[in-house]
């Protein structure tokens, strides 16, 4: 991978997280018309990223057949923070008298999250579905390894992905864009490569990127607000009319020029993001007690998340070094 792009995918990590972050500070004082397309914009740079990156890393690595290793890396890097955080702060909900059971708890500590509802973990269904895209890229990287019939492969990803929403809408189930989302990591995964040198086009391209994008956000906005079904948990409009605004806000970052290597920030935040999603609807809840007041709530919250994030992500550092000390 070049060098030189890593700081825009921490650059967009780091946007993804801060829509995340926005969409359930919003939602937690009844501003619903910013949280859904937040939220999706964010989930769905994400599951892009993810398979961007995982795609760039398999080509870097002389196309590797991923398998058992591969997964139980990833699930660990997963799991570890996860553990660290979510069994004391189990411990302290049902101290605090809440209703805890076992079962929850277990499919919690078990990437099952999706099937879970704790408050102040609820958002934890994204730990599903990634470790569900995990287990598709070892099929994927199969698939890769043939480079024969790339759009016949795409086309059947993209006809599983209508299928699945079909089922599931008819079944009464909403989370069928969270099909799409993989199917978008999925496509990604499997051209990488092309992904990228596409993007990483001379300064026309960049222009054009950087138009389209602007227009369709233009398009977005104006539909949001004289749209009402935009809002509406579980309308098309809501959670499609986010997918090209996520991918397009992909190529506008990249499009940008070369003074972002400069923002450290977003590096740093880039290395705590998981972290900081681990620990923020926790901290919602921690926080939106202490005071009325929305920017004194909004300030505890940040400023918490951000830095329950960093101990959490040094003690996940400092397990995961004992861990390797131990298997070597």
């Amino acid at each position: 991978m070049n060098v030189d792009r890593i700081i825009q995918f921490d650059v967009l990590r780091t946007i993804a997280l801060g829509m995340i972050l926005v969409c359930h500070f919003v939602r937690s004082i009844g501003f619903h018309r910013l949280d859904i397309p937040l939220g999706c914009i964010g989930n769905m740079i994400f599951f892009v990223m993810s398979g961007w990156l995982l795609g760039l890393a398999w080509d870097g690595k002389h196309h590797p057949v991923y398998g058992w290793q591969f997964l139980k890396r990833r699930l660990l890097r997963l799991a570890v923070p996860l553990w660290l955080f979510a069994i004391p702060y189990m411990i302290w909900f049902k101290a605090s008298g809440h209703s805890l059971t076992a079962k929850d708890a277990f499919l919690n500590l078990a990437l099952c999250n999706w099937f879970a509802r704790i408050p102040g973990m609820t958002p934890y269904w994204f730990i599903t579905a990634i470790t569900a895209f995990y287990i598709a890229v070892i099929a994927l990287s199969r698939v890769k390894r043939q480079e024969s019939h790339p759009f016949v492969v795409a086309s059947i990803l993209v006809i599983s992905a209508i299928l699945i929403q079909v089922s599931l809408s008819l079944c009464g189930i909403r989370y069928g864009y969270i099909c799409v989302m993989m199917l978008c990591g999925a496509l990604a995964f499997l051209n990488a490569n092309r992904l990228l040198s596409f993007i990483g086009k001379r300064i026309t391209s960049r222009i054009i990127c950087g138009a389209i994008t602007a227009a369709v956000i233009l398009f977005i906005a104006f539909w949001w607000l004289v749209c009402d079904d935009i809002i509406i948990v579980g309308t098309p409009v809501c959670y499609y009319s986010t997918i090209p605004i996520a991918l397009l806000i992909t190529m506008l970052v990249f499009a940008l020029p070369d003074y972002i290597k400069k923002i450290h920030a977003c590096t740093f935040l880039s290395s705590i993001s998981y972290e900081v999603y681990l620990v923020h609807a926790a901290m919602l809840i921690w926080t939106k007690p202490v005071s009325d007041n929305i920017a004194i709530y909004a300030t505890l919250f940040f400023l918490g998340s951000f830095l329950a994030a960093i101990l959490l992500h040094y003690a996940s550092s400092v397990v995961a070094k004992l861990m390797r000390r131990r298997d070597a």
